[in-house]
This record gives C-alpha cells, sequence and structure tokens, in this order.
C-alpha cells in the first residue's frame, strides 16, 4: 500500500502512489511542452539509473546527492562524460516534476561530475565530415529510378540546409518554397529551436531540381512528408531517424552518419571563406563552439604556422 509523501529530517520518503499521482499530473501539465525526443531521453536515462537504484540498494525517488555521485563514478568507468552529465540531468528532471530538490545540484554529484570530466576529458567523438566533393560522386552514380531521386534529393537537401536527421524526416513538400530570390527550405522546429518558431535555410537551385523531381515522380503532395520509405517492407508514412543514417552509409560509405552532411557542409563554408558567425546562421547552432570544432583541422592548416612553414618551404 503506498505512502503520502512526508518529511524525515534528512530527507523526503514518497510512497508509491504518491510517485505514480505526482508523474500524472506533471505529464498533464507538461504536454506540449517538450519534445518527443526529449522526453524518451528522460525515460530512458532515468530507467538506467532506476536500475542502478535496485542493484545498488539505493534509495531512487528522493536520491540523494551522494547516490547520484556514486552513480556517476560507476557509469562514468563506460560511458563518456557527456553521456553521464544527460543522465544527471534526466534524473533532476524527474525530480523537479515531483517539486523535489534535484540531487545533481549538490556538492557530492557536481564534484564527481566534474571529477570524470576532468580525467576523461569533455570532447566528444565527431561524425566524419561528408564534404561535397564525396557526395558529388555519389551523385554521379544514381540513376532515375525512385530510390535513386529520393536518395539524390535527400543528400543534396542535408547538405545545403545543413539539417539534423529529426529535421529532414520532418519536412513536408510544402516545406520547400521557391520564389524570384531562389529556394529555401522550412524547419518548423529543431533541436535549438524547442519553442518551434521556425527557421528558413538556403536550397542550391539544383537541389531544388533534385527535389522537384523526386516529387515528381513520387507522386507526392504538399501536404505529403517529403521523404516516404520505398518498398513493399515500408510500413510508415515518412522515413525514420535511422534510416537517414542507414542511406548515407550506403552512398557514400560506412564511414558516413547523419550527422556527417552537418560537419562536412561546416567544413566546406569555412573553407569556402564563410565566418563562423554564417556558418552558425547556416546550421542553426546557439553558438559558434561546434563550428569551431568542426573546422579545428581546417583552421590549423591555415593557421600562422602553416604559412609560416609554406614560406621556409617546409
Amino acid at each position: 500500500m503506498g505512502q503520502d509523501i512526508t518529511t524525515t529530517r534528512d530527507q523526503q520518503i514518497i510512497g508509491l502512489d504518491a510517485i505514480d499521482q505526482g508523474l500524472a499530473r506533471y505529464a498533464e501539465m507538461s504536454q506540449g511542452a517538450f519534445s518527443p525526443n526529449t522526453l524518451r531521453a528522460i525515460a530512458s536515462d532515468t530507467r538506467i539509473f532506476q536500475t542502478w537504484c535496485i542493484a545498488t540498494q539505493r534509495s531512487y525517488i528522493p536520491a540523494t546527492s551522494d547516490a547520484v555521485a556514486a552513480f556517476i563514478d560507476d557509469m562514468g568507468q563506460t560511458k563518456k562524460p557527456a553521456t553521464v552529465a544527460r543522465y544527471v540531468a534526466s534524473i533532476d528532471h524527474l525530480h523537479r516534476a515531483l517539486d523535489l530538490l534535484p540531487p545533481g545540484g549538490g556538492n557530492a554529484a557536481r564534484l564527481a561530475l566534474r571529477r570524470l570530466r576532468r580525467e576523461k576529458g569533455t570532447r566528444q567523438d565527431q561524425a566524419k565530415a561528408l564534404r561535397w566533393t564525396t557526395i558529388s560522386k555519389a551523385l554521379d552514380r544514381m540513376g532515375d529510378d525512385l530510390i535513386d531521386l529520393r536518395d539524390a534529393a535527400l543528400l543534396c537537401l542535408a547538405y545545403d540546409t545543413f539539417a539534423r536527421a529529426s529535421e529532414l524526416i520532418a519536412f513536408n513538400v510544402g516545406d520547400i518554397q521557391q520564389d524570384i530570390d531562389g529556394a529555401t527550405a522550412f524547419i518548423r522546429a529543431s533541436k535549438t529551436d524547442q519553442e518551434g518558431e521556425g527557421d528558413d535555410r538556403f536550397i542550391a537551385p539544383s537541389t531544388y531540381a533534385r527535389i522537384a523531381a523526386w516529387v515528381r515522380a513520387a507522386r507526392l503532395e504538399k501536404t505529403d512528408p517529403l521523404f516516404i520509405p520505398l518498398g513493399f517492407a515500408a510500413k510508415n508514412d515518412r522515413l525514420a531517424t535511422g534510416d537517414i543514417s542507414a542511406i548515407i552509409a550506403r552512398r557514400c560509405g560506412d564511414r558516413y552518419s547523419a550527422h556527417s552532411t552537418r560537419v562536412g557542409a561546416a567544413q566546406d563554408a569555412l573553407s569556402a571563406g564563410a565566418t563562423t558567425g554564417a556558418i552558425q546562421q547556416a546550421g542553426g547552432w546557439k553558438s559558434e563552439r561546434m563550428v569551431l570544432r568542426y573546422g579545428g583541422r581546417i583552421r590549423a592548416k591555415e593557421s600562422a604556422a602553416a604559412m609560416l612553414a609554406q614560406v621556409q618551404g617546409r
């Protein structure tokens, strides 16, 4: 039988009924406030923490800062700091949903996360850059059958718009527009635009032509998803995020994934002389930090040291 929320000297003790009621109330209040991807990540992360708490015989809700610190130490043995930090953020989110103090804000948890970052560093693995020279070669190998038209349009649109996989699969035909000033793609919502203000992205004339050819061949209407599954096994009305990586890997090589066009476009733009601020705007980044990271090798090759070596003939 469940208990109500009661307070002891050390912490709040919460019964199962109170947890269920609190989470149900929060789910109702927060409807539409978070993207489906965010909610799935929180649910997955908190299940990992719950499993760990059961195995180590610790309180799941509420969790203490000491317990979260121990969780960080354990997870840090096999997980990257960024992943562990996301776990902690999800645990804190769950506690805030029940109007409880987030344990990740306590000294023990904060210092454990800081220690992990110092030990392992915060640099994440970077997707292999898929630059235009490689995309162009892939396009040359494609014909005019339905799947080739779709994949060619997808590759070019991903590159032009710097779009993430989740943004690519969300496009409807009507989001692609052309007027006397050129063509654009409208991204309704993104990872960095949770409020859904939307963002117009540039499309090259050749990309628009490929999209138009695909839409005509597939007989798609304005309200239809732009990129649909093909073949007898297709069950959904639009591609899934995993399908984007699979298509890119099949067309360009196993080294590449859905994020590769984003990295490659940023590097090509830097090489073409675009400013980091302009690239940030084109790709919908919140800051220049990721642009600088993606272009690190290019900037190194164009640095004062590189110029000096060239002048010296070395």
